[in-house]
């Protein structure tokens, strides 16, 4: 269940570094696409037995 502080913790980093260089529509994606890989992670690896 460590995955939700990781990734609000890589969002939150992305906007304190880049708040004023960054489109708000490529942190949406990143941050989507982020997530959706965390989410693929969990899925190989609990299909595999792994946890």
């Amino acid at each position: 269940m460590n995955e939700v502080p990781t990734i609000i913790l890589v969002s939150v980093v992305f906007l304190a570094v880049f708040k004023n260089l960054i489109n708000w529509w490529y942190l949406g994606i990143g941050v989507l696409g982020f997530t959706s890989l965390i989410g693929y992670a969990i899925y190989k690896v609990q299909k595999r037995g792994g946890l």
